[in-house]
């Protein structure tokens, strides 16, 4: 069940909420697991005994890790039972067909690797557990001795598919004692219906762009389109996610939690580095703090620290996916990382930022193209039309163009959301002389505002959900 299906915004939310309201204090956990449990086998009917288990057992290792004794041997044992349960499920079949053994396996035990399907949100859940074992290992959080505290924490629906990765300590007190509000529910559900918007008015129309050129017969294709569709592609991508994140967010302050921020306008960034502060930012610092830093992170020599940048974005790929694409868009976003801080970094300083601007938005499009194309036969060709610009045949012509008008649309304004608007219009009133008027100062004014912005994207968002069965999601398979 997606966000944006009318069974999750008419039914599903509007029930969980009820139910919640309507309990008492002490069984809203209960209730919300209960919700989370459905929501999660809605879509995956049979997974979800994948996610039951990996509650109970999570749940029983923590307490184990109460012991003085053996600590490491059962943290081991839990990280690699977690491990074990992801590679299973979504990195199998990439391992045994990299190493030809697929077919020799489907042939001797009529086993055929290629069917094994992957849970949704696998990857966020199995990472939180991570989180959480590793967090009580280190004395850092008590383990949870309410196991339906614990479910909930690992299973709550609205960032269970998704994310952000919700490390424990980060909701512990939510999970206690948290509050169930007028003012968390207003501002949770302006955060739901802005990602709601995000999502259907700017990722769905650039998605149907970015679709048809990727999707196209790139032998026949300019250079022109090709960088259209990297520009499509990157609206698309951030939109997509961000929204989702927003959505999540959102949806969790109704229920009374504060979920940590996923996204900070990551296309403003000058340096890659700076880009993954901003992009996925709970992901990037789960492995900061659980890969990095235990590799020694910045501690070690030279050497030791580009080995452990690459190490770090080649999980990071993988965890994307397992598809040589994925890996590859990973090697590719560390190498960059590594030349940056051995020199890049402090030679771009010597310019102008936009010139750092400029570099960093390039590389971040071409590693867009790597993350989209899975065959590498075909990845070959798009990005050769993209940077030899040779000229080809127009792929569309320009009354294909306006059939993607509201495409063209979206990715305006999507470009222009891209960054923090009013910090910029201050900036460029200060440039140009001119006192940065002041919004109105009226409370109600300002309500009347947001509440009317908020509505109009609302139903516009809906009427859109209604018009359109396009949605596609691109981290639901992660």
């Amino acid at each position: 069940m997606l966000f944006t299906s009318p069974s999750f915004i008419y039914a599903f939310l509007p029930l969980s909420l009820l139910f919640h309201w309507v309990n008492l204090k002490k069984l809203r956990n209960a209730s919300l697991l209960a919700s989370s449990l459905i929501f999660y086998a809605w879509g995956e009917p049979k997974y979800v005994l994948v996610l039951l288990f990996s509650i109970l057992f999570n749940w029983l290792i923590a307490i184990l890790l109460l012991s003085r004794c053996n600590k490491k041997l059962f943290l081991f044992f839990g990280c690699f039972t977690n491990l074990s349960l992801l590679g299973f499920f979504k990195y199998l079949d990439f391992f045994l067909s990299a190493f030809g053994l697929a077919d020799a396996i489907e042939i001797k035990f009529g086993v055929n690797t290629s069917l094994i399907h992957l849970p949704i949100g696998i990857s966020f859940f199995t990472f939180q557990a991570l989180s959480y074992l590793v967090d009580i290992y280190r004395s850092n959080i008590p383990p949870q001795k309410n196991i339906i505290d614990f479910g909930l924490y690992l299973s709550l629906f609205p960032q269970v598919i998704a994310g952000p990765i919700v490390r424990y300590v980060d909701v512990v007190k939510d999970l206690g004692n948290r509050t169930f509000n007028y003012e968390n529910l207003v501002n949770g559900f302006n955060r739901f219906c802005i990602g709601l918007a995000k999502k259907v008015l700017i990722a769905n129309p650039a998605a149907a762009l970015s679709d048809g050129i990727f999707n196209s017969d790139y032998s026949s294709l300019n250079y022109q389109f090709a960088w259209l569709g990297v520009l499509a592609y990157s609206i698309q991508i951030f939109y997509d996610f961000s929204g989702y994140s927003d959505m999540a967010i959102g949806i969790g302050r109704m229920f009374g939690f504060k979920f940590p921020e996923n996204f900070n306008y990551p296309y403003i960034a000058k340096t890659i580095q700076e880009f993954w502060r901003r992009w996925h930012i709970t992901l990037s610092s789960f492995f900061r703090d659980y890969v990095y830093v235990p590799l020694g992170g910045s501690r070690v020599t030279e050497v030791r620290v580009y080995t452990n940048i690459m190490i770090i974005f080649l999980l990071t790929g993988l965890w994307h996916g397992a598809s040589w694409n994925f890996i590859l868009w990973g090697l590719f976003h560390g190498t960059f990382l590594c030349i940056e801080r051995l020199f890049l970094s402090n030679w771009l300083s010597k310019f102008h930022a936009v010139i750092s601007h400029i570099y960093t938005l390039l590389v971040i499009g071409v590693g867009w193209v790597i993350f989209r194309i899975e065959e590498i036969s075909r990845l070959k060709i798009y990005l050769l039309t993209m940077l030899s610009f040779r000229g080809g045949t127009n792929l569309f012509e320009m009354n294909s163009i306006v059939d993607y008008s509201e495409s063209i649309l979206a990715i305006f304004f999507g470009c222009i959301m891209c960054i923090p608007f009013f910090n910029t219009f201050r900036y460029l009133c200060r440039l140009s002389g001119i006192n940065y008027p002041t919004l109105p100062t009226s409370k109600m004014i300002r309500s009347f505002g947001v509440g009317f912005s908020i509505s109009m994207l609302l139903v516009y968002s809906l009427a859109k959900i209604s018009a359109d069965t396009y949605n596609p999601f691109i981290y639901f398979r992660f």
